[in-house]
């Protein structure tokens, strides 16, 4: 499988005036590689994963699967988001039968395959429960089983611990590294962490501030299963933090600009956020 992202711009309505969130955006996704994107808040990345899930439509460019537009559903791609959004009066294993259901998939299949992914985020031994017995790690584990007894090609992440404290996030970090190393899905990985994308990731996409444009893409050589501590990736963080830190002097210059207004779509007190927490 693989992905492709050409020329794609998006513009929104923001008080009345149209804003461009995206520009000029080329990406191609490796099958089976893992890729994510980064950038301070605002810069269209959530917004780029939103197309790629068939969720939003660009307004210039094209998105291609396999040398063919990218359909609004189907082909194959499941998006997990930061809130686990489990169906509260179902249990675990009927959670992650969901979908099976909804594609007419035999109960008997159904619950194998349930069963099955539940064991590959170590949660069988909860297939019985209900959501609310559960921890906010355990139904994100739960949310990535759903997303991967579907067997997708493609699978969309959208800040997926964003909402988590640290060790559950840390822990959970480990789980998706193990789970990516055994399943080799193409995943597209949006998040706020300097330090979570390069510990995960093949490849960081960097973007810019809006309208998000891509400034450079990482390759990150360190093998897997990896480490917080290795110091190839603490190098690779800071190179990535020294570029996003000479996109902020390009904005506090532009700050100076009389005819500069924050509702043009330029964010640097995010940006000056994303690299005080997030490196």
């Amino acid at each position: 499988m693989q992905l492709r992202v050409k020329g794609v711009n998006k513009w929104f309505a923001v008080k009345g005036e149209r804003v461009q969130v995206l520009r000029d955006v080329d990406l191609e996704v490796r099958q089976g590689e893992f890729l994510s994107l980064v950038g301070p808040s605002g810069c269209g990345k959530s917004t780029l994963l939103n197309m790629l899930a068939g969720l939003d439509q660009p307004d210039e460019g094209v998105l291609e699967l396999e040398g063919q537009p990218l359909r609004a559903a189907g082909d194959g791609k499941v998006m997990v988001f930061q809130e686990a959004a489990l169906f509260p009066w179902l249990t675990v294993q009927q959670n992650v039968e969901f979908g099976l259901q909804m594609a007419s998939v035999p109960a008997a299949q159904r619950s194998e395959r349930a069963l099955e992914h539940l064991r590959l985020v170590h949660l069988s031994r909860y297939a019985s429960a209900y959501p609310h017995e559960l921890s906010g790690g355990m139904k994100q584990r739960v949310a990535i089983a759903r997303a991967l007894v579907m067997e997708p090609h493609l699978l969309l992440m959208d800040e997926p611990f964003g909402a988590l404290d640290e060790q559950t996030r840390s822990v959970l970090q480990d789980e998706l590294q193990r789970i990516w190393l055994q399943t080799r899905k193409t995943v597209v990985f949006v998040t706020h962490s300097l330090a979570e994308a390069v510990l995960l990731s093949d490849r960081v996409a960097l973007f810019s501030a809006r309208p998000g444009r891509i400034l450079k893409v990482f390759e990150v050589e360190a093998s897997h299963p990896r480490s917080d501590g290795d110091p190839n990736l603490l190098l690779l963080r800071n190179e990535i933090k020294s570029l996003l830190s000479d996109e902020v002097t390009a904005l506090q210059q532009k700050e100076m600009d009389s005819d500069w207004t924050a509702e043009k779509g330029d964010l640097p007190t995010d940006m000056h956020r994303y690299l005080g927490s997030n490196i």
